[in-house]
């Protein structure tokens, strides 16, 4: 009889799931933690923290045929979902059935940190980074006075962080591309220049 894989669990901001969950679970689950980033105004495309359910699904779906050394790592904790390396963000260039081999990069305390080794879509790269571009671009930066300013902010500091995530992938997919060079570190600047201190601190040191 084959030897069950070892239990372990999601984490997706404050909250954790098994990952044995049933999908219908699994996919109100990520329901309830895209909630709790959604950022008013902004399409869920233009946020980096939104994950894409098919993604997350699929993903799921894949753990158990890990190497057993993976599940081993795995068992007993969970694993963050909302690590950029996992590529199952809405706004990260990748497709949601691509193959998925697993590479843990720390255990810290119950949660796990770990990457997909797979290579983001060059085109899809390219197209969100310039769509990201345009859209921080013609963003209008009066904006009225109270919490509607901060709002404002919030959103051009996402739409500049899609816009590198997809820069900095069409950069590595095309190294030689000038064009993509020069939308990193575009992108990198426009981070720069949204730098937000968090509600109610400020920025530390």
């Amino acid at each position: 009889m084959a030897q069950a894989a070892p239990d372990f669990g999601l984490r997706a901001g404050r909250e954790t799931l098994p990952a044995s969950a049933p999908p219908a679970a699994l996919a109100a689950f990520v329901a309830k933690a895209n909630a709790a980033v959604r950022i008013e105004g902004l399409p869920d495309g233009m946020n980096p923290r939104i994950l894409d359910a098919d993604k997350v699904a699929h993903l799921v779906a894949a753990l158990p045929s890990q190497p057993a050394a993976t599940l081993a790592r795995l068992a007993g904790h969970d694993l963050l979902l909302d690590d950029p390396g996992l590529q199952v963000h809405a706004a990260f260039p990748s497709q949601p059935n691509q193959p998925v081999t697993l590479e843990i990069d720390e255990v810290q305390g119950q949660t796990v940190l770990a990457h997909i080794d797979a290579a983001a879509d060059p085109a899809l790269a390219r197209s969100r980074a310039q769509d990201a571009a345009a859209r921080f671009q013609a963003a209008d930066h009066a904006a009225p006075q109270g919490d509607a300013v901060r709002l404002a902010q919030e959103r051009r500091q996402a739409v500049a962080r899609v816009w590198r995530m997809n820069a900095q992938a069409w950069a590595h997919a095309a190294p030689s591309d000038l064009d993509a060079k020069q939308a990193a570190a575009a992108a990198d600047a426009a981070i720069s220049a949204t730098a937000l201190p968090p509600r109610g601190g400020t920025v530390p040191p």
